[in-house]
Formats: structure tokens, sequence, C-alpha cells
């Protein structure tokens, strides 16, 4: 073996030019056919072979849904979920006005389908507790909505303040704390003590 690797050696040196035009050539052949039959593919879905009949199936679902292939996913987060709505709502609008980049932007949690049928997608316990809540809350947000400024959420948080100070007024006299405390929901509404219906 020794012997063999001797004599290619010195093969090679004597003729050094000529195994040089050998490699050369030889690279290049191979370089050729790895750029005509070796290629890295980077797309998932040409893993698998295309015959297979859940792969079928999903061509004709892609077909006749072609708004859902070639999705992005923004996943958008905040301190808050006020913020995180807000920086939501401003980058869907600014992702809509650049259909050159996107043919299509919607959110799967908003939008207006969801500002006027919202309610349809929760249970109807959900819906009744939400419902009760916002009935509750109508004396608070009935002088907002009227008057949505800083001198409306002024006097709203002054008849809070009135409703309170009578309710603390109703409990003194009746002696019961939890007959006549109002709840924080039912703050800004008069109070009457029901304990005290009926006496001199």
């Amino acid at each position: 073996m020794r012997t063999l690797i001797a004599r290619v050696a010195a093969a090679s040196s004597e003729r050094a030019w000529l195994v040089v035009c050998i490699a050369g050539v030889l690279c290049l052949v191979a370089a050729y056919y790895v750029g005509r039959h070796i290629a890295i593919d980077t797309d998932t879905t040409r893993l698998l072979s295309d015959k297979l009949p859940w792969r079928q199936q999903e061509k004709i679902f892609d077909g006749a849904f072609p708004h859902r292939t070639d999705l992005i996913a923004i996943v958008v987060d905040g301190a808050t979920p006020e913020l995180a709505e807000q920086a939501t709502a401003a980058l869907t609008q600014r992702l809509s006005s650049d259909r050159a980049a996107f043919r299509a932007v919607w959110r799967p949690d908003g939008g207006q389908f969801f500002d006027r049928a919202g309610l349809l997608f929760e249970s109807t316990e959900e819906v009744a507790q939400t419902m009760e809540q916002l009935v509750a809350a109508q004396p608070l947000l009935g002088p907002l909505a009227a008057d949505p400024t800083l001198r409306g959420l002024m006097r709203a948080l002054r008849l809070c303040s009135t409703a309170l100070r009578r309710g603390r007024s109703a409990s003194k006299r009746c002696g019961s704390r939890s007959a006549c405390w109002p709840t924080p929901w039912t703050k800004s509404l008069p109070v009457a003590c029901p304990c005290s219906r009926g006496s001199g």
C-alpha cells in the first residue's frame, strides 16, 4: 500500500500540470452535475409527497379557501389589554393600507363583525352576566356617554360620592351595614335604607 501511494505521488510530481488540469476538469464536471441535479428546497410543504390522500384533500381545501393560504400570524402583547388592543388596531390599519405587500389583513378576534355580533360567541350564562353588569353600571355609564369629557367624568364621580354618603347615613340609622351598604356598581344610585321604611 505504501509503495502504491509513493508511486502515485511520484507520478503526480513529475506531471504536475497534467494533474492540475485533470483536477480542474473534474471540479467543473462535478459543479455542473450538482447545479443540475442537487438542490435544497426550503418549502416545508414539499417534504411529503403530493400523492398522499390527505395532501390531495389539503389542495382541495386550499383551492376552496385561497385566503387561508400563505398566512403570516402576528401576536401582539402589551402591558395592559387596552394597550394591546390599541397596538393591534393601529397595526391592522397600517398593514391594510399596503395592498402591494398584503392581499388581505384581518383580525381573528376582532373587526366589524365581532363589533356587531361578538356576544353571539359567548354562552348564555356569559351573555346574561355581561348584560347584568352593563345594567348595573348604567347610572355611571349614562352620564359618561352623554358627556364623554373631563366634566362628565367629574359629574359621574360626584354622583357616586353623593350616593355613597347616603348609603353610609342609611346604614348608621338602621344599624345594618350589610343591608344598606351600596354595591360597587350601584354607588351612583340614590340609596334608600329598606329598614327605615314605615318608621316615623
